[in-house]
């Protein structure tokens, strides 16, 4: 589906009407041109200034109201199709893992003005609050990176400026290599272990201290838990609306599975 027909319509014929002036520009004397520049070019810009702005706002207006995801929408409509987005992802690239789309996303973020090439004429007001929902997109994925046992960052080069990302696997969050020898082997890291069992303890499901809880349900997975307090301490500072990242994962791939067997 194309995003925003009318706008890119509008663009089109900004840039073919600039071309032409140019083009006319280029015949003519120097003088001449530098003077016609000033004003032809200068007109034509005002002119499709407020149309391709307006055109915009209502197109983007009739995607956020339907929550259609784009890489300029909003953060919960970003976070809601996420999970679906992702299984498009591999099944597209059948080796990927979360973390190369995680990458993948993070590098259309950064580059969100080369994918809409009309973002200069987007009103101020609408360019900040495009710049705020990155931040906290670039923000939810370097904390799914980081309970996958990467670290990411986004930086900014003052002197090239530009923005850049760069992610790094995090040593400390390797598996566990004990000697149990039952066939259960968790397969996520520790954070997501301690989100789940914490929301077990928390729910009532899960009897006995804390550390007990922990302890027990760790040496069954198979999986070495060497700082509980500073895992919760972590989950307890994450953003507004990222704060349940595992256990949301969990509830949209039951429920993948649930629509999926009873359409069977």
């Amino acid at each position: 589906m194309e995003l925003f027909p009318k706008t890119q319509k509008l663009y089109s014929e900004f840039r073919n009407k600039q071309k032409k002036i140019n083009l006319r520009l280029s015949k003519l004397e120097k003088g001449s041109s530098e003077l016609f520049e000033n004003t032809e070019l200068r007109e034509l810009g005002e002119s499709y200034n407020k149309l391709i702005a307006d055109s915009f706002e209502k197109e983007r207006n009739i995607l956020l109201e339907n929550k259609i995801f784009f890489w300029g929408c909003n953060f919960n409509t970003y976070k809601n199709t996420y999970i679906n987005r992702l299984k498009d992802f591999k099944e597209e690239f059948e080796d990927a893992e979360e973390i190369d789309f995680i990458r993948s996303e993070s590098n259309e973020l950064i580059n969100l003005h080369l994918q809409v090439p009309f973002f200069s004429f987007i009103k101020t007001k609408t360019q900040k609050k495009i710049g705020y929902s990155i931040t906290k997109k670039q923000n939810y994925l370097s904390e799914i990176a980081s309970s996958l046992g990467y670290e990411l960052n986004f930086s900014y080069d003052d002197e090239d400026g530009y923005e850049f990302i760069y992610l790094t696997e995090n040593i400390n969050n390797s598996k566990s290599q004990s000697n149990n020898q039952n066939n259960i082997e968790w397969l996520g890291n520790q954070t997501e272990f301690i989100e789940l069992i914490k929301a077990l303890i928390e729910n009532g499901t899960l009897k006995g201290t804390q550390k007990d809880i922990i302890k027990c349900t760790s040496r069954f997975f198979n999986i070495e838990i060497k700082n509980p307090d500073k895992l919760l301490t972590d989950i307890k500072k994450r953003n507004i609306g990222s704060e349940t990242l595992f256990l949301d994962r969990l509830k949209s791939s039951l429920y993948n599975y649930i629509i999926k067997e009873n359409r069977r």
